[in-house]
């Protein structure tokens, strides 16, 4: 037996510091808002992001009864939350650049490890998101979003831009579906959307059909952009 007790101990330290070696940049420590399982979102995580984005969204997520209640979004705030929402609850890796921070916002930073994990720490994370991206982010960012340049381009959870001019606010519409013709034409255009002022609200629903440009011809331009 006294044989014995050495040589499990060994055995366990043998598979601790095996174990530490296999674990990846990512999943080292647990102060991050939530371990990604990996860096790179993959072509079938972004199809099932839109899969979601098109048919897994309650219209009340963020009121009292719902799955992120108290959650406070704005037009230009609810694809970025949405996103993050989707990478949290499936563990990818989420990154945004935000212009007043050099290294951007994402699930590695350690700045809420003061508050519990999990929701908790996810609904700061949220809050200090929702604070620091605006329409001109996604505008002004080619680190996060790739420019569609045309409506023929949307399907579900891309973006449109609604640009104005000074004095009033721009509007970020987030894209739930496309129905298209043969020709690749859209034929109905629906949305998700909040609104000003950043308010826990009921996600807002409508549906567009034509040419976007005409549509809202009160907006100076009109910006169609994806999520890289």
């Amino acid at each position: 037996m006294k044989f014995l007790i050495p040589v499990l101990c060994l055995l366990v330290s043998c598979a601790q510091l095996d174990h530490k070696s296999t674990r990846t940049p990512s999943s080292v420590g647990d102060d991050s808002v939530w371990v990604a399982k990996t860096d790179k979102w993959t072509v079938s995580d972004e199809k099932s992001y839109r899969s979601w984005i098109r048919d897994g969204i309650s219209d009340e997520i963020f009121l009292p009864d719902g799955e992120w209640a108290g959650v406070r979004t704005d037009g230009a705030d609810l694809p970025y939350v949405l996103r993050a929402i989707y990478a949290y609850e499936n563990e990818f890796h989420f990154r945004v650049k935000i212009f007043s921070r050099r290294h951007g916002l994402s699930n590695k930073t350690s700045k809420y490890k003061d508050v519990q994990s999990g929701k908790a720490r996810m609904k700061n994370f949220l809050k200090d998101l929702v604070n620091s991206v605006s329409s001109h982010s996604i505008i002004n960012s080619t680190a996060d979003f790739t420019d569609l340049k045309n409506q023929r381009s949307l399907s579900s959870g891309d973006l449109i831009v609604l640009k104005y001019p000074k004095g009033i606010s721009n509007h970020v519409i987030v894209v739930s579906d496309v129905i298209s013709n043969e020709d690749g034409e859209s034929l109905e255009i629906k949305t998700i959307q909040s609104t000003l002022p950043q308010k826990a609200r009921k996600i807002f629903r409508d549906s567009v059909v034509g040419d976007l440009k005409d549509i809202y011809s009160g907006a100076e331009e009109v910006f169609f952009y994806r999520f890289k």
